[in-house]
């Protein structure tokens, strides 16, 4: 497959990303162990008109994912390959950390804690296996400790992603029309169970308006046209966190999402953001971040339940937690390295057909 010149602004706008989760994700656990910082219960202002850092970041990752995706395979497309590299992209990282986090949490509880206080069918584990238990969590408690329901939402886009390619290749007005229309029906009518922020078909939205941005807009060359189209954006992204539509809000998160990542894609383009070292390492990292950030959030701040801090002691507090992180991750990718230097021994000492995973 022939490689496309990489598209390095993407790497600025996943570290800005992953920034806005974390962010919002700490501030949810600040309050819940009860800790203040300055006298409140955020390292940083979270909620906007219509959302919070961690929607809007949520938002932010969908459409990277479409854009990427597209980018990457518009013109040349191996369903094996593209299968392959997903399943490792994914899985390995995800059980070795699961397998981190159940140790600590067995050795904390001494007992299979997830059992505490309500039987759960064996069976539910498959869910786990799959990477799915965060996303269908809101059908029953399952064996679910990390990874978000995101996780599971994105392999279920990533599945069908090979018919979206397609689709948005022959016609993508046809295609960016009628998923419209059934966002826009979800968005009013909400007829799921699941809520309207982890809805597959919301999300697939964003993923798709990813997929657009390359097959339609992103050709343009013309820099005028660019410095016009970053002035609207963040004029847009600006009103759309600021007035709050009611019973509507879902559209404006959209709107901020996609606005903050065409404003983002055309200044990094100019400004190269994305060649900082910490943006690098965030970008390098993002996937096992995403993985455990809100499990060592929990790790980290129920030690210091119900302490008040000055605003340079939380500076500490949140250092304290980004090198607990840092060498949690550190463990995570050399557990992982070490089992999948195993398995590759191994199948080249028994052949092929011992894995086909590497």
């Amino acid at each position: 497959m022939e490689r496309r010149k990489r598209v390095y602004y993407i790497d600025g706008i996943r570290f800005f990303a992953v920034l806005l989760v974390v962010i919002s994700h700490f501030n949810v656990g600040l309050e819940q162990y009860q800790i203040t910082i300055g006298g409140t219960h955020w390292i940083i202002p979270s909620i906007f008109a219509n959302g919070d850092f961690g929607t809007l970041g949520v938002s932010l990752f969908f459409i990277i994912s479409g854009f990427s995706l597209y980018y990457n395979y518009e013109n040349d497309f191996n369903v094996r390959t593209y299968f392959k590299k997903r399943f490792l992209s994914i899985y390995p990282q995800f059980w070795c950390s699961y397998i981190l986090v159940f140790c600590y949490l067995f050795f904390n509880y001494k007992e299979f804690w997830f059992e505490v206080g309500e039987s759960i069918p064996t069976k539910r584990f498959l869910l786990t296996i799959l990477g799915m238990d965060g996303y269908f969590l809101y059908l029953g408690k399952n064996f679910y400790l990390i990874g978000e329901w995101f996780l599971g939402c994105i392999i279920l886009i990533y599945l069908i992603f090979p018919l979206l390619r397609v689709s948005v290749k022959r016609h993508p007005l046809i295609t960016g029309g009628i998923a419209t229309i059934i966002y826009i029906l979800v968005v009013i009518y909400n007829p799921f169970k699941i809520g309207i922020n982890r809805n597959l078909l919301i999300q697939g939205y964003s993923f798709l308006l990813g997929m657009l941005l390359v097959r339609c807009i992103f050709k343009v060359v013309n820099r005028n046209v660019k410095l016009i189209t970053a002035v609207i954006c963040i004029l847009i992204f600006i009103i759309s966190i600021n007035f709050r539509v009611e019973n509507f809000g879902r559209f404006m998160i959209t709107i901020s999402g996609i606005s903050l990542f065409v404003f983002m894609s055309l200044l990094f383009e100019t400004f190269n953001v994305w060649k900082a070292s910490f943006v690098k390492i965030v970008n390098k990292y993002s996937y096992d971040i995403f993985l455990l950030h809100h499990v060592m959030i929990s790790v980290c701040l129920r030690y210091f339940r119900g302490h008040e801090y000055s605003v340079y002691e939380g500076i500490v507090l949140i250092f304290v937690y980004i090198v607990m992180l840092s060498i949690v991750i550190k463990i995570e990718i050399f557990i992982k390295n070490k089992i999948c230097t195993y398995i590759s021994k191994y199948k080249n000492s028994f052949g092929a057909g011992a894995s086909e995973i590497l």
